[in-house]
């Protein structure tokens, strides 16, 4: 078997526990405590994950490590199963389809591919903070924490904001630098995670140092207000490309902040 029918048998494979996965979990929308769904949802990610780490799929692999173990957390009874965290695991699978899309035709994760991971798995981390609750807890209280993700602007000890910057291309003639402004966060909270976006870097013969090419996705952990931490990037207002969302906004958000980022534009 050469090296195309193993990938062609790994997609398809992929495609059917990905079917089997979406089938338990309309039957977990119904019944969020059905342990044998919940078990089948698990080795689905589980199997998919192993077999792409075999193959050297990174991308993928590390993207379904973090959704196994969320999944983990729910069906040792850490965590209970909400109706945000089964919209996920929904999102999950598309977008685990649109990561073997790539595997099937380049092997290259395309720029919208890599925003959509980065804001599933800061989703991911976030869900699982949000929901300290045990199964056992009254359905009041879960009910509660579940309305609680609705917030734009959260007050709860749950403190990842999602901060995506891209700045002026002509920053730096400024004499400004956004690796500066990105330390400065550490003063009132902890930059848990840094993504870069490269998209923006010209070929090398239209290159110009004095330039600024690189737009930047930042987990945040802070218990600042939305204010607090906009006016840390004040300077960096004019011409640049700023998004923040706070740690108690909707799914719907994410999305839309998903769909809003200016790949390919250049800011001037």
């Amino acid at each position: 078997m050469d090296l195309s029918e193993v990938r062609d048998t790994f997609i398809s494979e992929s495609e059917e526990l990905l079917s089997s996965m979406e089938s338990n979990l309309l039957i977990l929308e119904k019944d969020s405590k059905n342990n044998e769904g919940i078990h089948s949802v698990f080795r689905a990610i589980h199997t998919i994950k192993g077999t792409s780490g075999m193959f050297g799929y990174e991308p993928i692999e590390k993207f379904t490590h973090e959704v196994e173990s969320f999944l983990d957390r729910i069906r040792s009874n850490k965590q209970s199963l909400t109706k945000e965290g089964i919209e996920f695991l929904f999102l999950a699978c598309d977008h685990i389809r649109n990561l073997l899309q790539g595997v099937g035709e380049t092997l290259i994760v395309d720029s919208q591919t890599s925003r959509n991971q980065v804001n599933l798995l800061s989703l991911a981390k976030k869900l699982t903070l949000d929901d300290t609750s045990n199964p056992q807890k009254d359905e009041a209280l879960v009910q509660n924490q579940s309305t609680s993700l609705n917030l734009l602007d959260s007050h709860s000890s749950s403190t990842f904001w999602q901060i995506t910057l891209i700045p002026n291309i002509h920053l730096f003639e400024s004499g400004l630098d956004p690796s500066t402004f990105i330390k400065y966060l550490s003063q009132s909270g902890k930059v848990k995670h840094i993504f870069v976006y490269p998209e923006s870097i010209p070929n090398w013969s239209e290159f110009n140092p004095e330039h600024s090419h690189l737009g930047f996705e930042i987990s945040y952990e802070s218990p600042s207000k939305g204010e607090e931490i906009y006016s840390t990037f004040q300077f960096l207002k004019e011409g640049s490309y700023l998004k923040i969302l706070s740690p108690g906004c909707s799914l719907n958000l994410f999305m839309e902040n998903c769909n809003d980022f200016p790949l390919g534009k250049k800011h001037i």
